[in-house]
């Protein structure tokens, strides 16, 4: 202290100042800290952890908030910004710190605030290791007590408001690293420190448990993607005798994928070669099991897609697997919202009955296990057999009952070729023509011996360049007639050369090889083969074009229509020259018959006949008026004919509203009683929506319905126009043709052959799920979280 002068010094008020006055004196203004002897029962932070001081820089400059009760002092320096490790910010940002490996805040600064002539004193720091300085507040806090979050047992003082009461520091410090609650925390804190370090017991377990998990699932997904490689192949998965001794070790596909895999996969090495694992997952059962949760979860995938879409048509088609089952192909039809049809498979059902009371409640139950409403069903397509098209008792007819809405459409393709099977009936030449075609194929496939000089003779023909064996023919194969013309077309060479062989060699064989010589070596052989070739590659691009998903009814019609044209423009005496031509051309090449006119029939004398009359006709006009005009007449009048089917008046209606500039007041009519809909806000947006379509274009007419649907798309505008939406989506949701089931049947040929006749109905249909939808994502972590929750999957710690 300064020295007095008089009496009365000690009397004058000393002004708060915060002048560098002499650093001795101001430390013999505040209770001196503890002594360096620690008390026995309060453990020293220092043993616990490492002093991490920190001098925060920034604020050396910076004026400090005044003292509280106190006047602003201009002279003190002040905070502009709060540090982020300041003990004000919050007690949750102290045990963040202590996990990053820092410990309390203790700044030094070269002056601090004065509270009633005390103030804060650096060396604390030192004595009490825990301790930590805000300069924003002006207090201390424990650190390891806000850390550990013992702000419910602790002082707030040291936790929460902070301890500033200088003059009583000297007592409370010690009090408070003597207090339960902090020698708590200190034992909190050399646990934290263990555990960083070594790790606890628990923690050591779980990682244990968290390393099997992951090798189980992983062992888990081998296993998986093993049986979905098999399944997408259409490889085959034994189901029974997997024995190590089974057919000379060699234990089906699956298990020998299995040790394939091993040799450069360790998970299935240790589980599966070197049987680490009690439960290794392979045997039959669980492969259904598998099998079944990844159809399903690909199945999810699917459903979620059509419920989003609100409406669908079902496809529904049946034949007979190998095993002689009936089995049943279902799909449904259903549009995005990008205006793009697609067609889901739901799988093969097996059933005793084909009547319609039989297929009608398997379609119900297969949609009501896939949740999927009946009411929604907008369109239902079939083949033309009686028990499905019936108009009162067949299955439309029943779904039509339930559902008013949901309009029965003939499938196209099967239409089609209706009408190639009538036209290969009807006609004396064309029919024979076929049965020749029919008993080459019989004759020289029968034979290995015949086949081979078909081969040779084929091989040493330079003008063979077609298929290397003849095709055979079927009603129910839709392309197998133009292929069976191609194949004998492009080997006529190989096969006169073969037959005549056959006949001047083989003693058995030869009588039917000479029979057959003279049946394909005539002009009217030669020349129906001609015709028909030129008729079934037209009808076979239209066949095609029926057999796709994307189309809808009113490309149908324009694809059909431009097929009969072609029919029509064709039908004239310049085409019949060019084939007429062509034919004798060949004729001249292989030295073949000439054409000429069949045997008149004589009428008997005794019933009124005599001498017939010379015919007038000459040989070109009767090829002319009795084949050529005949075929393309029945090709014609039966493609629009039989394609009136469905020309139903509400499809028509909804390709009027739809494409034409100034649809029908009665197509508007229909529609709006039909679906519920607003007739003048229908007419309203089809009106304006027609306009902006035409300026588009270049006030160019254009009338098909891709275009418009591109101009949706292009410009996004299918929020302006919902109700042209809705019966846009309605109209492209209706079927056309049941070729999804079809292809489906190709399938069913694959999985279920003569060497899996005895597949179950359930692995049938779970491998023809995953097979058909093999470009579908199978969500591995689903599968095997849903595998874990049933009891067989509690064998093996999954989670």
């Amino acid at each position: 202290m300064k020295r007095r002068l008089t009496i009365t010094d000690y009397f004058i008020k000393a002004s708060y100042s915060t002048e560098n006055n002499d650093d001795n004196n101001e430390d013999e203004e505040f209770p001196a800290p503890p002594g360096s002897k620690k008390n026995k029962d309060t453990p020293h932070t220092s043993q616990l952890y490492e002093n991490n001081q920190v001098k925060d820089d920034k604020n050396d400059d910076e004026e400090l908030p005044s003292p509280p009760g106190s006047k602003k002092n201009k002279d003190i320096p002040h905070i502009s910004e709060v540090p982020e490790r300041d003990p004000v910010k919050g007690k949750s940002i102290a045990f963040t710190l202590l996990s990053k490996g820092l410990g309390p805040y203790q700044p030094e600064m070269d002056k601090y605030p004065k509270v009633n002539g005390r103030k804060f004193c650096t060396q604390w720091y030192k004595s009490y290791k825990w301790l930590e300085y805000s300069p924003e507040k002006d207090a201390v806090f424990c650190f390891f007590c806000r850390a550990f979050d013992l702000s419910g047992r602790a002082e707030e003082s040291f936790t929460i408001n902070g301890f500033n009461k200088w003059s009583k520091a000297s007592t409370c410090l010690p009090k408070h690293e003597r207090s339960v609650p902090h020698k708590e925390a200190m034992v909190k804190l050399a646990g934290f420190k263990h555990s960083s370090v070594e790790g606890s017991i628990t923690t050591k377990i779980d990682k244990h448990h968290n390393m099997i998990v992951l090798k189980n699932i992983s062992y888990l997904k081998d296993i998986l993607e093993t049986l979905l490689f098999c399944a997408r192949q259409g490889i085959g998965i034994r189901g029974h005798n997997e024995q190590d001794h089974s057919l000379l070790n060699n234990r089906g596909n699956f298990i020998e994928l299995l040790h394939l895999r091993a040799k450069d996969n360790d998970i299935i090495k240790q589980y599966f070669i070197d049987k680490e694992r009690r439960f290794r997952y392979i045997h039959p059962e669980f492969q259904n099991i598998f099998l079944s949760l990844m159809a399903k979860n690909v199945q999810h995938s699917l459903i979620s897609n059509i419920k989003e879409a609100g409406i669908y048509s079902i496809l529904v088609d049946e034949t007979q697997d190998i095993s002689r089952h009936e089995q049943v192909s279902i799909c449904v039809r259903y549009v995005t919202e990008s205006f793009e049809p697609t067609e889901v498979f739901l799988g093969f059902f097996k059933t005793n009955s084909t009547n319609a009371e039989s297929l009608v409640a398997l379609i119900k139950e297969v949609l009501k296990n896939n949740d999927l409403n009946v009411q929604n069903i907008r369109g239902q397509c079939y083949d033309g057999a009686a028990s499905m098209r019936g108009s009162y008792t067949g299955v439309q007819a029943r779904i039509k009952n339930e559902n008013p809405h949901a309009i029965y459409v003939h499938c196209y393709a099967h239409i089609l070729n209706l009408c190639l099977v009538d036209l290969t009936k009807q006609v004396k030449q064309i029919r024979n023509m076929f049965g020749v075609l029919n008993t080459l194929h019989n004759f020289i496939g029968a034979s290995s011996k015949r086949f081979s000089i078909f081969e040779s003779m084929r091989a040493t023909c330079s003008d063979s360049k077609g298929p290397k064996t003849l095709k055979s023919l079927s009603d129910t194969r839709w392309n197998c007639r133009i292929e069976a013309i191609k194949a004998v077309f492009e080997n006529l060479s190989a096969l006169f050369h073969s037959l005549h062989k056959i006949a001047n060699d083989d003693t058995f064989a030869g009588p039917e090889a000479s029979s057959l010589l003279k049946s394909i070596e005539t002009f009217d052989f030669i020349f129906c083969l001609n015709l028909l070739k030129f008729v079934f590659n037209e009808t076979n691009i239209l066949s095609k074009y029926l057999q796709t998903q994307s189309i809808n009814y009113s490309s149908v019609r324009l694809m059909a229509q431009q097929t009969i044209n072609t029919f029509k423009d064709s039908r004239t005496q310049d085409k019949f020259n060019s084939l007429w031509i062509e034919t004798q051309d060949i004729v001249e090449k292989y030295d073949l018959e000439e054409a000429k006119l069949p045997r008149e029939r004589k009428i008997p004398m005794k019933i009124g006949g005599g001498r017939s009359q010379q015919n007038s006709i000459n040989i070109k006009d009767y090829y002319l008026i009795n084949i050529f005009y005949v075929v393309l007449d029945i090709i014609i009048v039966d493609i629009e004919e039989r394609f009136k089917e469905n020309n139903l008046t509400l499809l028509n209606s909804m390709n009027d509203v739809l494409t034409s500039d100034l649809p029908d007041v009665a197509s508007y009519n229909l529609l709006s009683n039909t679906y519920d809909i607003n007739n003048s806000e229908l007419q309203s947006e089809v009106n304006i929506f027609n306009r902006m379509f035409k300026q588009s274009q270049n006030d160019v007419k254009e009338t098909a319905l891709n275009c418009r649907i591109s101009y949706i798309l292009s410009n996004n505008i299918q929020v302006g126009f919902p109700l042209y939406v809705q019966i846009l989506k309605l109209f492209l949701t209706l079927p056309t043709n049941t070729s999804t089931c079809e292809r489906s049947f190709s399938t069913l040929k694959r999985i279920k052959t003569y060497l899996r006749s005895t597949t179950g109905q359930d692995r049938l249909n779970n491998l023809a799920i995953l097979y058909v939808h093999r470009n579908q994502e199978v969500n591995k972590d689903e599968v095997i979280k849903e595998f874990d929750a049933t009891e067989n999957g509690r064998r093996m710690i999954l989670h």
